[in-house]
């Protein structure tokens, strides 16, 4: 089956992608995380002002029929997060004007159920206990961006 290219919808600095859906296994689910219906496809946020970075995530995590919203700072996350319902957000921690801990806090005070990963080259442990207090679900260094696939129940 041929399925056209990803479609780009750009509107400010955020941007959706939908991918082409297909068969496929169904959706394993993920440890330690609260419950939520099986689905083929899923919606992820990524918020990062790197742009390679949100590429190379969504490379990372994307399977067909999915949709990603990206966002480059942590000021537009929980409107993003407020009008897509992602199932899964990954957050970056240093961004311009909103960083990804205050706007982790901000997701989660709306949506107590959001799942935040925290994906960051900052590794220690004051980070770590920052993101954890905030409520994030999982904290990824950039590093190891490929354990990604685990936490969503994705692995390869």
């Amino acid at each position: 089956m041929v399925t056209a290219p990803p479609v780009r919808e750009r509107t400010d600095e955020c941007a959706s992608v939908r991918i082409s859906s297909s068969p496929r296994p169904a959706y394993l689910g993920a440890k330690n995380f609260p419950p939520m219906m099986q689905r083929d496809d899923l919606k992820f946020l990524i918020v990062d002002d790197n742009p390679s970075m949100r590429q190379t995530i969504g490379r990372i995590i994307r399977r067909e029929g999915d949709e990603i919203f990206e966002c480059d700072d942590g000021k537009d996350a929980a409107a993003m997060y407020r009008q897509h319902r992602p199932d899964w957000v990954f957050m970056d921690i240093n961004m311009k004007e909103v960083g990804g801990i205050e706007a982790t806090g901000q997701i989660l005070e709306e949506d107590s159920h959001a799942r935040v990963v925290v994906v960051t080259d900052y590794g220690d442990k004051f980070f770590r206990k920052a993101a954890t207090d905030a409520g994030a679900s999982a904290f990824v260094s950039k590093e190891n961006i490929f354990e990604l696939k685990s936490i969503i129940g994705r692995a390869s």
